[in-house]
């Protein structure tokens, strides 16, 4: 499938992670920061969905210092800012490089493999 380099961004006190990372630590702590709407739209596995401003309100309510949270929103940028702000108070979280956009490419490039290797084997195309 895709195989990525299994490494960490760091700009400024942000750090990232890529979603193949993600893939492979089987999609735990995951908050999706976009609106309810947009989370109802699609979302990764396990995700919860904490928009936000709820969570930039009070964190102190859905997040534990002691605990690693990795954050997305639709591209990436926006989860950069909020970890950001959410490691300054103290806080263990990465941005998801990329955010739900990723995903679903990952998820179509994913799907489009499968379906040739499908023809290939079965169809004999």
């Amino acid at each position: 499938f895709l195989f990525l380099f299994f490494a960490y961004f760091i700009i400024g006190d942000v750090m990232e992670i890529t979603m193949e990372q993600i893939r492979q630590m089987e999609f735990k702590n995951i908050i999706d920061i976009r609106s309810n709407a947009l989370y109802n739209k699609g979302s990764l596995p396990n995700a919860i969905n904490i928009p936000r401003q709820v969570l930039l309100l009070k964190p102190e309510l859905y997040l534990k210092k002691n605990v690693t949270y990795y954050l997305y929103c639709d591209e990436g940028q926006l989860s950069k800012k909020v970890s950001l702000e959410l490691n300054e108070l103290g806080y263990h979280t990465y941005s998801i490089e990329g955010g739900y956009n990723a995903f679903h490419m990952l998820f179509i490039i994913v799907k489009a493999f499968l379906i040739k290797l499908f023809l290939r084997i079965v169809l004999k195309v």
